[in-house]
């Protein structure tokens, strides 16, 4: 009994160990979508500065 709940559970590791691997088309997916979520943090950051800057002017 003891021998097979070790079998399973042994390959039951090795199966959430294979299936949780990160492929290279998820890693550009996800690159992807952190250069775009830079990009529009870099855009708030200059609209909010012009912002600051024009309030400032007054």
């Amino acid at each position: 009994m003891l021998k097979i709940v070790s079998k399973v559970s042994a390959f039951l590791f090795v199966v959430m160990v294979a299936g949780g691997c990160a492929t290279h088309q998820d890693l550009a997916d996800l690159d992807k979508k952190v250069e775009a979520a830079v990009t529009a943090a870099e855009e708030a950051n200059t609209k909010l500065d012009r912002m600051f800057k024009h309030s400032m002017m007054k």
